[in-house]
């Protein structure tokens, strides 16, 4: 369904949509994901214009607007033939054609050659599920006396989606790659209630193109990012559970060059950075997400302008707001606040535009 949101070419999709958040239920009963547009109804009963954010529109009584509906009009779901069942058995495995794949045990991985892969999904395995019914993808970890930034690192990856689209990755536990699920050039993809650990770069990296969707996975433990998100836009991440990822200058969420992005309902914590955006992060929308026990809450690098901040809780951090060098325009804040955020500890004279309506009580 996202990828027919945002215009990408795929083939077969499952007929079972991603369950969005519930609080963003349209008044037709209709839900989902995206926070393209938005309906807006005033206490009267009359409806001003759709717009991307929702946020203190006049009605024609002088009220404000209900605010938020985070809404879009339903897309129809396409009729498709049931895709066929296959069991992965052993990697490495290439998915090349549509079909419903499932692990029925652990899979062991031993290669940490380049861009060795236990699971890849290129352009023919377009509309394809891959299901690990709970089942671990085992990397082979650190090789012997590696020492993290000392060194050069191969990349070698859990599951790899290349040049894919309309593929959906779901109830997998993936460790000891450098990166547990890798997105490069995809669009319109799903990862669903996965959970990636101890990987040496990343638990999830997106990088290029746009339009995926990660909801509900856990990264833990990940000695540069849990998620990282690089020159790609238009991506919603919901309720994902991003902690302790590396104590040393490790990030729970990263946005580097990467525009319109969505990010709803996340926890971050224990990390160095929970959330870190620079260099062009622009135009993105955070809502609702938990920032505690990091060294930095959110943290703002250079170049990046017209961020959307609201009911955001950031406290219990070292610096619950931090700007590094950021470049704003429009007299120094370059960022769209709708409020009702929770913060108290500011790094620097600066709160990179971000408005705390509640304090933390710290």
């Amino acid at each position: 369904m996202l990828a027919l949101l945002f215009g990408c070419i795929q083939g077969p999709t499952s007929t079972e949509p991603t369950p969005p958040p519930q609080r963003y239920a349209c008044h037709d009963g209709t839900m989902v994901l995206s926070l393209l547009q938005c309906e807006r109804v005033c206490p009267d009963g009359t409806e001003v214009a759709d717009g991307r954010l929702c946020a203190h529109y006049d009605c024609p009584d002088g009220s404000k607007a209900v605010l938020p509906r985070l809404c879009t009009r339903p897309t129809p779901i396409p009729t498709v033939s049931p895709l066929p069942r296959v069991v992965i058995e052993s990697c490495p495995h290439e998915i090349t054609s549509p079909g419903n794949y499932v692990l029925e045990a652990d899979l062991e991985f031993t290669s940490r050659e380049l861009n060795a892969t236990c699971i890849t999904v290129g352009f023919g395995g377009n509309g394809s599920t891959i299901d690990c019914q709970g089942n671990s993808i085992n990397g082979p970890g650190p090789p012997p006396g590696y020492r993290p930034g000392a060194e050069p690192l191969d990349d070698f990856f859990g599951i790899l989606l290349r040049n894919a689209s309309g593929v959906t990755v779901r109830n997998c536990n993936v460790a000891g790659f450098s990166t547990s699920i890798y997105l490069v050039d995809a669009c319109g993809n799903a990862l669903i209630n996965n959970t990636a650990r101890a990987n040496l770069l990343a638990g999830i990296s997106i990088e290029g193109y746009e339009g995926q969707s990660c909801d509900g996975n856990v990264l833990i433990g990940n000695k540069v990012d849990g998620i990282y998100i690089s020159f790609s836009n238009n991506n919603v991440l919901y309720g994902n559970v991003v902690n302790t990822n590396d104590s040393e200058r490790g990030r729970g969420i990263t946005l580097a060059a990467a525009a319109n992005n969505t990010l709803i309902g996340n926890n971050a914590s224990g990390n160095w950075y929970g959330i870190s955006m620079f260099l062009g992060a622009n135009g993105n929308i955070l809502v609702g997400n938990m920032l505690s026990s990091n060294k930095y809450g959110v943290t703002m690098g250079n170049v990046v302008d017209s961020n959307f901040f609201m009911d955001n809780y950031a406290c219990g951090n070292t610096e619950d707001v931090a700007c590094e060098g950021a470049s704003h325009a429009g007299g120094g804040s370059g960022l769209q606040t709708d409020g009702g955020n929770t913060c108290a500890r500011y790094a620097g004279p600066e709160t990179c535009g971000i408005s705390c309506n509640s304090s933390c009580g710290n």
